[in-house]
């Protein structure tokens, strides 16, 4: 089997091979443009791999939440490739892949019990996902909490990644890991895990707001059949 597994939702875009078990990846840091290093990526990590695109037998995709923008590009390739391909996609939320990065080294340091994965959503409000141990099970799905939102369920937990100092403090022992900071999801942990995920019968992105453009209203040209006159 050769997987083709991809992340464009936060703060990176990566992109990894897994042929067999054996894994080839790169990923890049990434505010913006994440449509224009996506597929550079994907060619390299396919040319690093010794593959052609038409080798590919499975897309592995995060769904997110993320960047609005950054998301719909990475289900987008994913939906295209699938029907280029005649592939099926399997797909992890973009924290759960991230909960998958930090889970060795939270054990190493002692934690991995329980923690939340946590990235900015814009205007104060965090992503934030609730796993435990080193296996990383998710408790629940991804949510978005805002400043005003109750988060007493997150007491005594371990908040990581690069929004978890909007958390800081905000139940009893919640408390932000700042060697976490710069956590990403890695799209090679994806692929590792890919074969063993379920196909998803539809590709759909997890949108937990929406984006902050608004279409324009009274700027339209009338059309022509309202401009008649009788």
């Amino acid at each position: 089997m050769a997987i083709l597994a991809f992340d464009t939702c936060l703060r990176s875009v990566s992109a990894a091979v897994n042929i067999d078990g054996r894994v080839t990846g790169r990923i890049e840091a990434c505010e913006t443009g994440h449509a224009e290093r996506l597929m550079p990526l994907i060619e390299g990590v396919i040319a690093d791999a010794g593959l052609a695109f038409a080798d590919v037998t499975r897309i592995a995709v995060t769904l997110g939440p993320g960047g609005f923008t950054g998301l719909r590009v990475g289900i987008s390739a994913a939906r295209g490739f699938a029907l280029a391909l005649g592939v099926s996609v399997v797909g992890l939320t973009s924290l759960h892949v991230a909960a998958l990065v930090a889970a060795p080294r939270l054990a190493g340091s002692g934690g991995a019990g329980r923690f939340v994965v946590a990235a900015p959503a814009g205007r104060d409000g965090v992503f934030a996902q609730v796993f435990a141990g080193q296996e990383a099970r998710p408790e629940g799905p991804p949510r978005l909490i805002w400043p005003a939102d109750d988060v007493a369920d997150l007491a005594d937990t371990d908040a990581i990644g690069p929004g978890a100092n909007l958390l800081d403090g905000r139940a009893p022992g919640l408390a932000a890991l700042s060697d976490f900071a710069g956590l990403q999801p890695d799209a090679a942990v994806l692929a590792r895990l890919a074969p063993d995920l379920t196909p998803l019968a539809d590709v759909r992105p997890i949108y937990l707001r929406m984006a902050d453009a608004k279409p324009q209203t009274g700027k339209g040209l009338a059309r022509a059949a309202d401009s008649r006159q009788s």
